[in-house]
Parts: C-alpha cells; structure tokens; sequence
C-alpha cells in the first residue's frame, strides 16, 4: 500500500516537528487497520511515495527527516504500542514468515481490473489511449516474438514519437534479419548468396539484398501499415516470392501485394494493331498450378484524386505445410482483345457521386436500391444494411443457424469534471453526436477471394470482410476499421456488437496478456467505465448453447454484461484536459488507426459438472488468433530463382497440435553437438 496520508498532512516535503501527537495519531490509526485487513500477525508493509516522489535531493532528505521524527514519537510512545522502522522487502517476508505458517496464507485469483484511486475516476483509459502505437506494438511483436500487453501510451507526446521511431527501426530490423535468414537457408551453398549475406553483414555500401521483406511494412510517420509494393515494369517481367509459414500447423495464406500498374497500362495502350487484355497470374514454382487473383484498384476517398495506377494484389488460397517455405511467381498473362484492357475485380461504388473517367473502366456506379445487401463464402452468409453498411446478421451455412450481429458505433464524451478524463482515466457519457449528416458512401467488392462491404464516415472507415478460403480463417467475420480523430474535440469513438446471446447475470470473459481467459462480470454498483476491461487480444461472451468470441490485432478497452449479448470497443479517445495523474498535458496528437478484428459464433456444450472447466477459447478461435496475430511473411526475391532451393520444410509435415505454441527454436551449427545441425 502507498502511504498517502502523512504526504497530506505535511504537503509532500514541508518540514514539519512533531510537536504534539495529532499527525502521530492519524497514522498509528490507519496502520493499525491496515494491519488488521492483512492479519500478519501485526506486521505490516508501507511504501512510501508515489510514481511521481523523490524527484529531487531535497525532497528525499525532507521526506526521510520528517519520517524520522514520526517514527521517534511513535516508537517512544508505549501507549501506542506499535513499532516502526525503515526495512527491505526481504526483512518484511523474513519477519511474515516467522510469526505466520505459510499454510495460513490465503490465495488470491484474478487481478486488480479496474480499479479506481478517487471517487468515481476509474483507471481504464490507457486501456485504449494512443491505440495507433498498440497496433504497432502488436506487429513487432510478431516479428521479434516478444510479448507485451500494449503499450500504455500514457507518455508526453514527444516520448511517443520517439517510441514509434524505435518501433519503426525494430521492424526494420527484423524484417532484414528474416530475409538474411531466408536466403541463408534457401541458398547457402550458394557463393553469390553467401557473399551477399555477408557484406550485408558487414554492412558494406551499395550492396543490394537478394532477398526483401515484402510484409506489410511500417515507417517512422506513418501511422498505419501499408502493403509492400512490387513493379511490373513490361508486360514480360516476373517477379518471385518466397511465402512462409511460421507457425507449426498448415494453413492457407492469401498473398498480399500492392502493384504498380502504370507500366503495364502504358504498354497495353500502345498495343494499336492487335488490342490486349491484361491478367496477372500467380503460380506455384512447378508452373502449373495456379491460384485465383483478385486484382483490385486502390481506393481512397480522402485523396484529391482518389483513383490510381496501383492496384491491390490477392492470390490464393496458398496451402502451406508447417513451418515451410514455398515459392509462387507472378507475371502478367494477355490475350487478344477487341479493345485493350486490364482484368480486374471492379468495385461497385454507391453514394458516390462522380467516378474519374480515367478510371471509369475499373469501376462499376450502382444504384442504392439495386444492392444486394449481402456477403457470402461457402460457410458464412452476413447480411448487412445497404444505407449504414453495417452488419445485421450472420448465417453458418454448414448448419443453417441465423445469429443476429449488429454492428454499429457511437461517440462518447468524457466528464467536464476537472482530471476526471484523461491519458489514464477514462470516463465518459453516451454522446448525441451522429456518426455522419450526409449520405454514407459505400464500397462492394465481389471477388473469388473475398467478399466486401465498406462504409465511409467522416471520422471512420469500416469494412466487413468474408474470405473464401479454408483454414484458418473460414467461419470468422472479419471487421476492419480505420479511425480519424484528428479534428475532434474531446471524444471517445467506440464500436458495439449487439448478439443473442443470453448472458443474463452480466458474465463475460476477456484475455490476460493473451495466455489466458478470465471471467468477468459487469458490476451495476459502480459507473459504467468502471466495467471497461483490458483487451489485449481476445474476448467473449456465451449462454448455455452459444459463444460469440471477438479476436482483436491490437490491445483495447473493452466491456461487456451491461446487456445481454452486448459488447462494446473503444477503438480510439481523445482527451484536451490533464486528468492530473502525472502526464501533465492532454491527448490531442492522435493519427489515423487500423483496427482488426475477427468474430465467430459458435455452438458450445456445457460441461456436465459447472466449475470443473477453465475458461478457453475453441481450438477453432485460437487458431485463427494465431493466423492474425503471427501471419504467413512473404520475401521477394532479386536474384535468378532457379538457383535456390524452390521449397523448403522445417518441421515434419504432420506439425504440432493446435494448443502448442512454438515460442523460439534454435539450430545447432557445430560437428560436435550430439545432435548434428545444417552443416552436418
């Protein structure tokens, strides 16, 4: 416990003497009750100070000699009959454990979410503040393979850019490190490879790696990932790519790319005497089979001009093995036309009110009323509402079972109550404010891969997304937003899930750092925010036949149990006053942020005797965690392919169960190991 009340009494680092016994009194009286709510047999621990104490020479000799002074009356003073001294932890456990048996000592399950420090001033902003530098966090993590929970981003604005400075250089690096590892492995008794490899190493200058990251990549400004970006720059270039599957267990990969198609666009309009039509084509390294390509325009509704050569690749499904390496190239492919042409999957646009003529040709106007309000795969039907785009419904089409899911969002405004919102503290209420006055453009896309509706509000994009694949990701609804608060005023965004499911009692579940689930349960007898959760990657909620479960890319707030089958997300919040907790400055240098989520309903049973389970998700929802949170990486390759190895396997095809994780392998290089390595 902090010892707060002697800082009041003599305003944290006034000399004061102890000339009768009232502050005396004040405290022997607190710890006395301290000491009874510990039962340590009248030892107890005090922590003097706070995060924000002793921040100078002068304030710790006041502190010390004040301190002094108490702990000579007290001690002289047998009437009180308590004894105190400064110690250590390890006095304080020395002395615990010799006036208690350890047996006695009561345990503990849970933790200390959420609490609050002064009246109704609950701490669960930083659950979500600055989500931008979470979202981050979250994909270095992939890389690295370290864990965090999410920063806090609690920082001065100047920390936090420095913080996604470093981030950046992390990802940078061990991007670099992977690809260096990559051709090492694929080509190591390669000399050009190898003499590559090495001065990169060195570090010498001009050197041009052979093998590159081509994974969603971060910069030191940017505030979200952005695709890794491939040239075609003739009709016959080829471009190679090696796909990796870091986890132990197979699963499909859906390759990802943007592409430069300006070259290509510029060659098939020359093409006068016989017009062509352009495709690109993926393929695995034996030539001869093939995946489904989705090529798209690249989209922005905030640009000048909102249409452009560059173009979003999609190929696949790719099956791969656990932990393997396959090879996939991908080129251009015509054929004779009555006109030129480049095949692509044209979006539909509603709302909108005039298309570019230069893009007229990759891009379908509809009509609101001709929309078909609904996304299909081969295992998942969501229906969704053609003015709002958002969804409505969800169908399993294996079963035939129709579960409601209404997505929608509001805003919420913090507390006018000085500090009581801020970079900490998150307390708010349910704004008025519409999500949009005018008439919400919307986006449908239609393709083999993928299924897509997207809705743009002034300070949202949200997309729903089905994917047509297999493994993992098959009967999860993908949600997708991008946040904007740039030109808010003070103001929470948060996203709402309506369900039904039947969880009456106000009982919902949310991860511990992303290891395990803990049950939580929405207390009417405290605010609102003083039932936001952390979130560090998942969540959910059930009744006696069903469970919805909510996979989240990134660390936020979260809540759950004030209604039945209701969820709530804070998915961004922007505070201008100090909630005086130590930052001393408000929250105003927010950044346009992606979110990722993924959403499954499925059938549970109970068990037959309650309280014998630990609460978990289904192998189905912690693979598809998996899939998003540690996705397949892709290396493009500038070197001639036909040299290295086209597929490798690190790990027996067979994998490992779906409740292991593989935390970090190492390879054994010297002869002399009982167990001989890659140059044995």
């Amino acid at each position: 416990l902090t010892d707060q009340s002697f800082w009041k009494i003599i305003r944290r680092g006034n000399a004061v003497k102890v000339a009768n016994d009232h502050q005396a009194k004040v405290l022997v009286d607190q710890y006395r009750k301290k000491a009874k709510l510990y039962n340590n047999n009248g030892v107890l621990l005090v922590t003097l100070g706070d995060d924000f104490r002793f921040l100078s020479a002068e304030e710790w000799k006041l502190q010390v000699s004040n301190y002094e002074q108490l702990i000579n009356h007290v001690n002289s003073e047998k009437s009180y009959n308590m004894h105190i001294r400064f110690g250590t932890l390890s006095e304080y456990f020395q002395l615990v454990s010799s006036r208690k048996p350890k047996n006695e000592f009561p345990t503990l399950q849970g933790d200390f979410y959420t609490y609050a420090d002064k009246d109704d001033e609950f701490w669960n902003g930083y659950y979500t503040s600055r989500p931008s530098y979470k979202a981050m966090s979250r994909v270095v993590e992939a890389e690295v393979r370290y864990h965090h929970d999410g920063i806090v981003g609690t920082s001065k604005a100047y920390v936090m850019r420095d913080f996604r400075r470093r981030l950046a250089l992390a990802l940078s690096h061990a991007q670099n490190i992977s690809s260096f590892s990559t051709a090492f492995l694929l080509g190591n008794d390669i000399p050009e490879i190898y003499s590559n490899l090495e001065n990169l190493v060195k570090g010498s200058a001009g050197i041009v790696p052979l093998f590159v990251s081509a994974n969603p990549h971060w910069n030191s400004t940017a505030s979200m990932s952005e695709l890794h970006t491939i040239t075609l720059e003739s009709l016959k270039d080829v471009k190679t790519l090696y796909l990796y599957n870091s986890l132990p267990r197979a699963r499909d990969h859906v390759l990802k790319l943007q592409v430069n198609m300006s070259n290509i666009l510029t060659a098939v309009k020359k093409q006068v005497k016989q017009p062509l039509a352009v495709q690109l084509s993926v393929l695995l390294d034996d030539s001869k089979t093939s995946f489904a390509v989705q090529l798209e325009p690249s989209f922005n509704f905030k640009s000048p001009d909102p249409f452009s050569t560059m173009f979003q690749l999609l190929a696949g499904p790719i099956p791969l093995s656990p932990m393997e390496f396959v090879r996939v190239t991908i080129k251009a492919v015509t054929e004779p036309s009555p006109k030129p042409a480049v095949l692509v999957v044209k979006p539909t646009l509603f709302k909108y009110p005039k298309i570019a003529h230069s893009a007229e040709m990759f891009y379908i106007k509809g009509e609101l009323q001709t929309l078909e309000s609904k996304l299909a795969s081969n295992f998942l039907e969501v229906n969704f509402d053609r003015e709002t785009g958002f969804a409505r419904t969800l169908q399993n089409k294996k079963t035939g079972e129709k579960h409601k899911l209404e997505i929608g969002f509001h805003y919420m405004n913090p507390s006018p109550k000085a500090g009581a919102a801020g970079a900490y503290i998150g307390c708010s209420f349910v704004s008025n404010e519409p999500l949009s006055k005018e008439p919400v453009k919307i986006r449908v896309l239609r393709g083999p891969l993928t299924d897509e509706v997207t809705s743009y509000y002034p300070r949202v994009k949200h997309t729903l997304r089905v994917n047509k694949l297999d493994t993992p990701g098959r009967m999860a609804l993908e949600v997708e937003n991008v946040a904007n608060l740039t030109d808010a005023n003070a103001v929470e965004l948060v996203m709402t899930i309506k369900t039904g499911i039947n969880n009456k009692d106000g009982t919902f579940f949310t991860d511990s750092n992303c290891f395990q689930m803990i049950k939580r349960k929405y207390r009417t007898k405290i605010r609102q925010w003083g039932n936001v959760y952390p979130m560090s990657c998942s969540a959910f909620i059930e009744d006696e036949t069903h469970r919805v479960t909510l996979l989240s890319g990134q660390p936020l707030g979260f809540m759950a149990g004030e209604k039945p089958g209701e969820m709530k997300v804070w998915l961004d919040r922007r505070t201008l006053i100090d909630d005086q907790r130590g930052l001393f400055e408000s929250m105003t240098d927010n950044l346009p942020t992606r979110s990722l989520f993924r959403i499954l309903i499925e059938r549970i049973f109970k068990p037959a005797v309650v309280g014998v389970v630990v609460p978990s998700m289904t192998t189905d929802a912690h693979f598809a965690l998996d899939d998003m949170l540690f996705p397949s990486a892709q290396f493009l390759v500038n070197t001639d392919p036909s040299k290295l190895k086209p597929r490798l396997a690190l790990m027996a095809n067979t994998g490992l169960p779906c409740d292991y994780d593989l935390v970090t392998m190492k390879t054994f290089f010297s002869k002399s190991e009982r167990f001989n390595g890659m140059h044995a």
